[in-house]
């Protein structure tokens, strides 16, 4: 084995030697390379000069959230956002829907939430867009005698969010 490993780097520095010698070898060879085995690189998105209207300014969004929000809207939505709990995911994909829906892309995003976070998603929505005019469905909005009236809300109001549970959405 200690002579296998021997000659292995031996072989190993006499690549490289002849690798490096030859300067017309080096550069086709890094082309060839590149070409085939380093040609997707994973793309990096700037949100470093994202600004979103109607922000709280005392809630500015950290370095990372704004660029999960440019590749938002640079991917035209679909994402997974991975982050660990805590990390700001609801102020990410409120500040996306926000700028979205400022640039045209969306008329009236709707967020499908677990049924125990929606009322703290209505809460941390208007906590980072105090002036957002968002719609979220209380337990009577969704009583069967009321969600045709609800549903009719969603469609004729002008709101900047809509925001549901898994079951109110099935219901709808």
């Amino acid at each position: 084995t200690i002579a296998a490993n021997e000659m292995a780097e031996k072989i190993k520095g006499e690549f490289q030697r002849w690798l490096w010698d030859d300067e017309q070898r080096r550069t086709d060879l890094s082309e060839l390379y590149n070409e085939k085995f380093n040609s997707i690189v994973t793309p990096h998105y700037d949100g470093s000069a994202l600004t979103v209207d109607g922000a709280n300014s005392a809630k500015p969004l950290r370095q990372h959230q704004k660029d999960v929000v440019q590749r938002i809207i640079s991917s035209g939505g679909n994402v997974l956002i991975a982050h660990a709990v805590g990390a700001g995911k609801t102020a990410e994909m409120a500040a996306a829907a926000m700028k979205l829906r400022q640039l045209g892309v969306v008329k009236k995003p709707m967020f499908v939430v677990p049924k125990s976070v929606l009322a703290q998603w209505g809460k941390e929505f208007s906590d980072f867009f105090p002036t957002a005019h968002i719609l979220v469905a209380s337990e009577t909005d969704m009583a069967a005698s009321n969600r045709k009236t609800f549903s009719n809300r969603i469609s004729t109001g002008d709101y900047d969010a809509v925001i549901v549970s898994y079951e109110n959405f099935k219901a709808l």
